[in-house]
């Protein structure tokens, strides 16, 4: 086994190609899932089959890669570290939001499209999903439900230098607190707010903090087990409706957590392919709804031309708002203004 394995967590630049393709198949997985595509097209027998796999198990391991690449992050360098994953989510995240409001008043409130019909959310609303606050203060925004899971991304981001900082044990309760209250969720609490989704969401990423970071491997075993089995226990009671998501969550932490391990070299060639479909797959999953509706509004109807119109329009809205504004606008923002630095600066020590 020494020939094909390391003894703990690795991270060469195969290992981060492959974490960054996996990306961009959970986007496209998520394009795909129930709520999303079908909501506007009648979606064929190979998307009706993909779309089985589940949006929010695709969440999960998006999570887990997160606390992979975030753990490894803080690990190398502690001073400034929310700057850093403040600069890499927000500034496409913010385009996202500003997007979803434009078309709440561009296409109106109730717009429907096949046989749904969107409500659009107040003022309010949006400024709250400006400010990240959506499952704390306010709902998403119903034009652009995916971004709930950026709130929850950028909370654990803010406690992470709190996490990093607890002793083994105790990081392991956060955890394992997390998976049993996702599993029992819906009998205990039924809420959109207060911060639940942000409860429930967070063991998938400690998991992958606790591989990556603390090189824990056959200790998270468990934590994997009793959160695939509360997958398929709320699949039982009609909460996940997708019946292969507990499987694909299974199937697909295993193969994250493998590539960590295992000694494979890409060619060159295959890694910079990887790395750049891994980059799509950020802007993919903010905007694949607001360019539904807006590929739905044209007149678009071939569910195969609904995400190649998706997956196309990415490209040049990751390199505009993602690389070109952040260095344009972002990045100086935070290096002209002091107040903005110290803010976003997190200095660390280990214990």
């Amino acid at each position: 086994m020494k020939k094909y394995f390391y003894s703990e967590a690795t991270f060469t630049s195969s290992t981060w190609a492959l974490l960054a393709i996996t990306r961009f198949l959970l986007a496209f997985i998520v394009m795909i899932s129930f709520g999303h595509l079908d909501r506007f097209v009648n979606t064929n027998s190979v998307f009706a089959i993909i779309r089985e796999f589940g949006g929010k198990g695709a969440v999960m391991v998006f999570l887990m890669i997160s606390g992979i690449s975030v753990g490894v992050s803080i690990m190398k360098s502690k001073e400034g570290f929310l700057k850093r994953r403040f600069l890499r989510i927000y500034p496409l995240y913010f385009m996202a939001v500003l997007l979803t409001v434009f078309l709440q008043f561009y296409l109106g409130s109730p717009y429907t499209v096949k046989d749904t019909t969107f409500i659009a959310t107040g003022n309010l609303t949006s400024i709250s999903n400006f400010l990240l606050l959506q499952g704390i203060a306010s709902i998403s925004l119903t034009y652009n439900s995916p971004l709930w899971s950026i709130s929850v991304e950028f909370f654990l981001y803010l406690i992470l230098p709190f996490i990093y900082k607890l002793r083994l044990p105790f990081v392991y309760l956060i955890a394992l607190l997390s998976v049993v209250f996702y599993v029992a969720h819906t009998q205990l609490f039924a809420l959109e707010l207060y911060g639940v989704k942000h409860l429930i969401y967070a063991w998938p990423f400690i998991i992958g903090y606790l591989v990556a970071v603390k090189k824990q491997f056959y200790g998270v075993i468990p934590l994997i087990l009793i959160g695939t089995a509360g997958i398929y226990y709320n699949f039982l009671r009609e909460v996940v409706i997708e019946k292969f998501t507990f499987i694909w969550f299974l199937l697909t932490t295993g193969m994250v957590i493998s590539f960590l391990f295992a000694k494979i070299k890409l060619s060159k060639s295959i890694k910079e392919w990887f790395n750049y479909l891994g980059e799509l797959s950020y802007p993919l999953y903010l905007f694949h709804i607001p360019l539904y509706f807006i590929g739905y509004h044209i007149g678009i109807r071939e569910a195969y031309l609904f995400v190649c119109f998706a997956i196309l329009l990415c490209i040049p809205i990751n390199y505009i708002f993602d690389i070109w504004l952040k260095n344009k606008f972002w990045k100086p923002l935070f290096n002209n203004f002091g107040w903005l630095k110290n803010r976003f600066s997190f200095p660390l020590t280990d214990n």
